[in-house]
């Protein structure tokens, strides 16, 4: 399984640690580093497996990771970040209505569901 992204891919900056610029990119509290940390780790690898590119040239040499893909990152870590309570469909205010979850509450698990055969 190719992980150059997992692997290499840094969103640190020379004064900032990747969680650092995660909170700032998302306007996040300290608190939750633990859960940006989390939820890169997991989009990092989503990105590897969706790609499955190792981003070496021909004689095996690394290529850098393009900086689209550090964006991609970035902007999937604060959309899961954001939407924490993944699978909502719609959501009314206390008093007026409750939540609406889609089938998209499981999918990202689907992949990873082995199925028994009897």
């Amino acid at each position: 399984m190719t992980t150059a992204v997992q692997d290499r891919l840094d969103l640190s900056t020379e004064d900032k640690t990747e969680v650092e610029v995660l909170r700032d990119y998302i306007r996040s509290d300290p608190a939750d580093d633990t859960i940006l940390e989390i939820i890169c780790e997991s989009v990092k690898a989503k990105a590897d497996r969706y790609m499955k590119n190792d981003f070496t040239d021909d004689e095996g040499e690394e290529l850098p990771i393009p900086k689209d893909i550090k964006l991609w990152v970035m902007q999937m870590v604060m959309r899961k970040y954001n939407r924490r309570a993944n699978g909502i469909q719609s959501e009314q205010e206390d008093g007026f209505g409750g939540l609406n979850w889609s089938d998209e509450e499981m999918k990202e698990l689907q992949e990873y569901r082995k199925m028994e055969w009897p």
